[in-house]
């Protein structure tokens, strides 16, 4: 099987690209990213647009970004800041440390927060741990549930 070759992206000050299949994307400063995002690593240091569904292997969000579609990360994806996702988020390790949206539904194996994190939804986790605040509209449904309340923590249902 033949190894595909891919670039890598960075943006920094203000910018703008296409989606498309890379390796390392790295914002700093301001950078929109414009249709479907596949790459092996997500950087985002400041503020970032992304109109489409983003897959990555490892995603880091330090400062604010939008992404409007899902999210599939492999390993983790980790939000130091403030993080709008439009869509579902599929996430092995989810760390929050920041305020995070999410329009649908969370899963993964372990969503952690240290911060604020809102899912319309439904939340699934083998571990969901929080020391933090968040808003599940949904189930919540996880082997483990570990909670330290500092700030309002709601799900609809959990189980």
């Amino acid at each position: 099987m033949e190894k595909q070759y891919r670039r890598d992206l960075k943006i920094a000050g203000s910018g703008s690209a296409a989606g498309g299949k890379y390796d390392n994307v790295l914002i700093n400063g301001d950078g929109d990213i414009s249709g479907d995002l596949d790459c092996n690593d997500l950087k985002v240091n400041g503020m970032s647009e992304i109109n489409g569904a983003v897959k990555t292997k490892s995603g880091k969000i330090k400062g604010m970004a939008t992404l409007n579609g899902n999210l599939k990360a492999d390993t983790f994806f980790m939000v130091f800041g403030t993080c709008a996702i439009r869509g579902s988020v599929d996430a092995k390790d989810m760390h929050v440390e920041g305020n995070t949206s999410v329009s649908e539904n969370a899963s993964g194996e372990r969503i952690e927060i240290k911060g604020v994190i809102n899912i319309k939804g439904d939340c699934t986790a083998e571990a969901f741990i929080s020391k933090g605040a968040f808003t599940i509209g949904g189930l919540l449904n996880a082997d483990t549930i570990d909670v330290n309340m500092y700030g309002p923590c709601r799900a609809k249902e959990s189980r």
